[in-house]
């Protein structure tokens, strides 16, 4: 998991975290140089949690590939630290993973962490560029904002 400052959205994304499984997970958070105090937070409350520290803020995609390169495990979920999680989902995901051997990549659909009950994100793919270089991501959801009403369960 990337980070760069943000102490209480941390607080928040590690605690639901570990109270959403029941699984042995293994968590590594990539501090990009913060400094409002999250890595101690983190080392005290959440002692669990292997922290990188990098002296820079590489951004988020620099700390997923710095986290992807110290996992051993052989499934790797990438979180944003603004995320919270709900009882089973990692179950959920792992179960589908592993339900079909042409399958390789699984995403749950992500709510608003400010506006809950709304979708934030719902499946993305790419990262392209339109004919003004504007980027964009097919899937996102940008105009209007959807309610989640179990539509996509």
């Amino acid at each position: 998991m990337p980070h760069y400052n943000g102490e209480a959205i941390l607080r928040d994304c590690f605690a639901s975290l570990f109270q959403s499984t029941k699984l042995k997970i293994n968590v590594i958070l990539v501090d990009n140089g913060s400094t409002d105090g999250s890595v101690v937070m983190t080392e005290k409350e959440f002692p669990s949690v292997q922290i990188i520290k990098l002296d820079r803020n590489l951004g988020f995609a620099g700390g997923c590939n710095i986290g992807l390169r110290a996992t051993t495990t052989p499934f790797v979920l990438i979180l944003n630290n603004d995320t919270v999680h709900e009882q089973g989902w990692i179950e959920r995901l792992l179960a589908k993973l592993q339900s079909a051997e042409n399958l390789a990549v699984v995403q749950p659909k992500i709510l608003s962490y400010q506006d809950q009950g709304y979708f934030d994100y719902s499946g993305a793919c790419g990262g392209e560029m339109d004919i003004f270089c504007f980027p964009f991501a097919r899937g996102r959801i940008v105009e209007e904002v959807e309610i989640d009403r179990g539509q996509y369960n």
